[in-house]
């Protein structure tokens, strides 16, 4: 039996900004050999101490055991005074490495990605 539902804290960093966000992601496919995951993901923060950052993706995992390779692809709503105006739409583009084995409860992610820059989570899966 596979844990389809994961709370996870993520913390990212880039050159000029930084967030915390806590997300909830439900997975919706799984392979027959657990080779080939796909799952959608809901997150909210905050951004810079000041902005608030909203994002949703369509996640897919590749990979046997525990140690998986992951590629998000979504969309990000940012509330913040930038150059953009207040409020702005960006998209969401990351890949990394995540850790989560198919019945244990700890989920590992750490990767790079648009707009998070360099992330690192750690969550719990159900």
């Amino acid at each position: 039996r596979y844990n389809r539902n994961m709370i996870y804290g993520t913390g990212s960093y880039s050159l000029y900004n930084f967030s915390t966000t806590l997300n909830f992601e439900r997975i919706f496919y799984i392979s027959e050999n657990a080779a080939k995951t796909w799952s959608f993901r809901a997150g909210y923060g905050i951004l810079n101490w000041n902005g608030k950052i909203a994002l949703l993706t369509l996640n897919n995992l590749r990979g046997r055991g525990q140690n998986k390779f992951e590629m998000n692809i979504g969309a990000t709503y940012i509330n913040e005074p930038h150059s953009y105006g207040p409020h702005y739409f960006s998209f969401v583009l990351n890949a990394g490495y995540r850790r989560q084995s198919q019945n244990g409860k700890f989920i590992f992610r750490s990767g790079l990605g648009t707009p998070e820059g360099l992330y690192l989570s750690m969550g719990y899966s159900f």
